[in-house]
């Protein structure tokens, strides 16, 4: 056993680096003024389909593209120099391993390299570029919301201030 589990431990015993991301999704959205059924997930298996959304979300080809370019940016190219930026986004996508946890509101993103440098880039610069993505697109005009909010806020707190001195 010994004689036959070196080769085999030496051949398969390679040591590689890896990383990983967990995002939740949670099965409701930001509370708003007014309640929008439609937003509701009503069941586990909506709940499921959503999740398993997001999941495929992640590696869609635009969300790679952005990450590949954020992680040039920080001064480490994830391609090799054979590749071509999209045979680079290509090989990524088959690598990064995604995963819903089960019974958990969580998602694993993950990434294993042989390059000691690459999988915690690529993996956070990736789930950045997602995490923008996904906001901007499941949420809609939650920049003009947190605006109009914002602006609100103000304003009630500048007549609360009229109020007080005036009483």
């Amino acid at each position: 056993v010994i004689l036959a589990g070196i080769p085999l431990a030496w051949i398969k015993g390679r040591s590689f680096y890896a990383a990983e991301a967990v995002f939740q999704v949670f099965p409701s959205f930001q509370k708003n003024v007014s309640p929008d059924k439609e937003l509701e997930l009503q069941s586990n298996s909506q709940y499921r389909e959503f999740v398993n959304h997001l999941s495929r979300s992640v590696l869609r080809q635009d969300v790679v593209r952005q990450a590949v370019a954020q992680v040039r940016q920080g001064g480490l190219n994830p391609c090799t120099p054979a590749e071509s930026e999209r045979q680079c986004v290509e090989r990524l996508q088959r690598t990064l391993l995604v995963l819903p946890v089960a019974d958990t509101y969580m998602v694993r993103v993950m990434m294993q390299s042989n390059d000691r440098s690459e999988p915690h880039q690529v993996i956070n610069a990736l789930m950045d570029v997602f995490l923008r993505t996904a906001r901007n697109e499941q949420i809609f005009g939650w920049d003009e919301r947190t605006r109009a909010l914002l602006e609100r806020r103000e304003t009630l707190g500048a007549e609360v201030g009229a109020l007080s001195v005036q009483r």
